[in-house]
């Protein structure tokens, strides 16, 4: 046997080397009465092979086209299936949508990430709890960039979107309800972040609910920042808030930026008459959503941070 070698189109569209076994016999073949027969049926195997492979090449193309257009079509035919089968307006639903994503990822992309997770949220059975999955299909679109709140990193970029869903079969309406539900907080997946709640979560707010001022009284070994007390929240695209001015007996602190950045940990210092200092039992979470804290007297460290969704005392 002997390898000719062709090159072929790949499914990317570019050139690629491939290999073409022929029998030896028409490549060596030197018997005076078949070499002329021998090389035309070498060359109309090279041949026929080549046009093979780019026939197969040219029905790839079309077929990546036809996708492409029955892709910028899925939202008229969302509708109109949604028109024909006569659903209840519980079944089909227009959720619009804040997408955060990593900077210059294209529109095209992250329109397929949406979808993504929307199916896999759709997907999770366990989560809603359903015995059976009513079919659905999804399409997002209508998308724009826009701007993303202030303490968010310049490494993200932030897009306005409307996520469309057709759903049929029992327990649609369950399964798009809860889904309503999800999308309201934060849903991060592949480092894609999506939400239903475009307003955002209202500031934090810090109440010093004791004697004293939150102040820093010396200089730690430990402190990488002069601040008096810190917000840190738990998400990688939000900036935390560093109190760095203090906040008096009495007085309330307020950020001024918060997007959908979730409250992870808060702490801070007292200082005392005499300038010792107390270092409060931190607020800690895996993520809320709350926005009223406060600093109080008490516990084992002799002040803590509470939410006010907490029992207002220290421990």
């Amino acid at each position: 046997m002997a390898i000719l070698k062709v090159q072929a189109v790949n499914d990317y569209g570019s050139t690629q080397d491939a290999d073409i076994v022929v029998p030896l016999t028409l490549v060596t073949d030197n018997h005076p009465s078949r070499s002329k027969n021998t090389k035309k049926l070498m060359w109309a195997c090279i041949i026929g092979m080549t046009v093979a492979a780019v026939v197969s090449s040219a029905l790839l193309f079309v077929s990546r086209m036809d996708s492409s257009v029955r892709a910028s079509t899925d939202e008229s035919f969302l509708l109109r299936r949604a028109d024909e089968k006569n659903l209840p307006a519980s079944h089909w639903k227009e959720i619009p949508v804040e997408v955060i994503v990593p900077q210059a990822m294209k529109v095209q992309e992250l329109e397929g990430r949406v979808t993504e997770v929307v199916r896999n949220i759709l997907s999770d059975n366990e989560r809603r709890d359903l015995a059976s999955m009513p079919l659905f299909s999804v399409y997002t679109g209508e998308t724009t960039e826009t701007e993303c709140a202030a303490n968010y990193s310049t490494a993200v970029d932030c897009y306005d979107a409307i996520i469309m869903i057709v759903s049929e079969g029992n327990h649609a309406d369950v399964v798009i309800s809860k889904l309503k539900d999800l999308l309201e907080k934060v849903v991060d997946q592949q480092g894609i972040v999506v939400s239903s709640n475009k307003k955002g979560y209202p500031y934090v707010q810090l109440k010093n609910d004791t004697p004293y001022p939150i102040a820093h009284s010396y200089e730690s070994p430990y402190q990488t920042d002069d601040d008096n007390a810190a917000v840190i929240y738990g998400q990688t695209f939000c900036h935390d808030d560093r109190i760095l001015e203090g906040i008096a007996p009495g007085d309330t602190w307020t950020a001024t930026s918060r997007g959908l950045c979730t409250v992870r940990n808060i702490y801070a210092y007292l200082t005392l008459p005499d300038d010792s200092q107390l270092d409060c039992t931190q607020y800690y979470s895996a993520g809320t959503t709350y926005s009223e804290f406060s600093v109080i007297m008490g516990g084992v460290d002799g002040c803590c941070v509470k939410s006010s969704h907490q029992d207002q005392v220290c421990k």
